[in-house]
């Protein structure tokens, strides 16, 4: 089982963590994502993927709080889960539902082994595909798991297509986290 507890300023209320378990976190995030050309797709705009940037850079220096209030202006959350068996701890950052943006849910791995990123492009298209992701990230040690949140098709001609796409916030997260040491 996994134990959910919000970061930042939501842990000093007090609040008591939701618990919800790795495999039930990846089956809501995929439940959520509407498939094909009716699923949620907001291009987001320049201003958007410097946000981004900002809010990446604070995750990654550990300004919790400030990554949580730039978070919160596009509906998106950050949340740890402590894995109770392994002791493993990921820190999700997830659009709230309901889903109005299908940026997407990126899953780090403080505990990591490898620098590994798992990237599943097209969670709800690909039948099977985010269990095996999700299965590769947890057993491997990755250090991310990256997961489109949207159909390829959302909008209609694969105009989502988080793995072509030029400007999205998958794509800034895949350049901010990447290096040469990456696989």
């Amino acid at each position: 089982a996994l134990m959910l507890v919000p970061l930042g300023l939501a842990t000093a209320g007090g609040q008591k963590p939701s618990v919800e378990g790795f495999g039930d976190l990846i089956s809501r995030v995929e439940r959520e994502i509407v498939p094909g050309s009716r699923g949620v797709y907001l291009a987001p705009t320049q201003d958007d993927c410097v946000q981004w940037q900002k809010i990446i850079r604070q995750f990654r220096s550990h300004q919790y709080d400030s990554c949580t209030a730039l978070l919160s202006k596009y509906n998106y959350t950050l949340i740890q889960t402590k894995d109770r068996s392994s002791g493993e701890t990921f820190e999700v950052i997830q659009e709230q539902s309901p889903i109005r943006r299908g940026w997407g849910t990126f899953i780090y791995n403080s505990g990591h082994k490898k620098r590994l990123i798992v990237q599943v492009n097209h969670p709800v298209d690909d039948p099977g595909i985010l269990r095996i992701g999700s299965d590769l990230f947890r057993k491997s040690g990755a250090e991310w798991l990256m997961i489109s949140g949207t159909s390829r098709f959302a909008g209609g001609r694969g105009g989502a297509d988080a793995g072509r796409m030029k400007r999205s916030i998958f794509e800034q997260f895949h350049e901010m986290i990447s290096d040469l040491t990456h696989i």
